[in-house]
């Protein structure tokens, strides 16, 4: 009995500690020099004709379609990205990049 009241103080103590990232908040703030891309990303981006810098521009000014992915309209194509964080350095990762034509 102790035992398990002192594994729920522990784990009640590192939740009110812990620091949480919010999903809502939109990655423009970040520098470029943060992002990182999957090597199928790469090959996603090559496939599309996508450059680094096309992609930097939705990483930074897309909108969010749902926690992960966003997109950015442009004249007459739409360009996508899916994304996420490594825990361990907290870079944002690109892990797949697309084009379509627009709806």
């Amino acid at each position: 009995m102790k035992r398990v009241i002192k594994d729920l103080l522990k784990t009640l103590v590192k939740q009110l500690t812990a620091t949480t990232e919010t999903s809502r908040v939109a990655p423009s703030n970040k520098a470029p020099e943060k992002l990182r891309f999957t090597n199928k990303a790469i090959s996603k981006m090559k496939y599309w004709g996508l450059s680094e810098a096309q992609v930097w521009d939705v990483f930074s000014k897309g909108a969010s379609i749902k926690e992960g992915i966003m997109t950015r309209t442009y004249n007459g194509y739409e360009i996508g990205i899916a994304y996420g964080r490594d825990k361990k350095t907290g870079q944002y990762v690109i892990f797949s990049a697309w084009k379509r034509q627009r709806r």
